[in-house]
């Protein structure tokens, strides 16, 4: 078993890709936590969105402009949802990869690798990090 990185920051690599991912996630366990639930909470507003539309429309129809309204916040609270959880998981995200990275630069400088090992170890640093981000990149809408 080798420990990358100091005391309060570091994950233990023991060989098994699923058991690094386990220490990631244990270790941001909250701040992963936040950001999957503003994902499901903008994925749950995403649902309604087209159902709220069409209550805003008939609402429109029947001239009854606080509905409408109702519709507009709903709307805007979307949007402020969307953007809190991409200012979050930026934020976290790059604060895991720092966490992961550079510890293992620091290491590996000590020891004198060869630059390109360094490189190649902060790039699976990067990988196991966007093995988390995966599905809050999902932008598509």
């Amino acid at each position: 078993m080798k420990n990358i990185g100091s005391n309060n920051s570091s994950v233990t690599a023991i060989g098994s890709t699923s058991a690094t991912l386990k220490a990631i996630a244990s270790k941001n366990k909250p701040a992963l936590a936040l950001t999957l639930s503003l994902i499901g909470l903008e994925n749950l507003l995403l649902v309604a969105y087209p159902l709220l539309a069409g209550m805003a429309i008939d609402a429109i129809a029947q001239k009854n402009w606080t509905m409408a309204s109702i519709y507009a916040l709903v709307v805007l609270l979307f949007w402020l949802i969307g953007a809190l959880r991409r200012s979050v998981d930026t934020r976290v995200f790059a604060r895991i990869y720092a966490r992961l990275a550079v510890p293992v630069v620091l290491n590996q400088r000590a020891t004198t690798e060869d630059h390109s090992v360094v490189a190649a170890r902060v790039t699976l640093a990067r990988e196991f990090v966007d093995f988390f981000r995966a599905p809050c990149t999902s932008d598509s809408y």
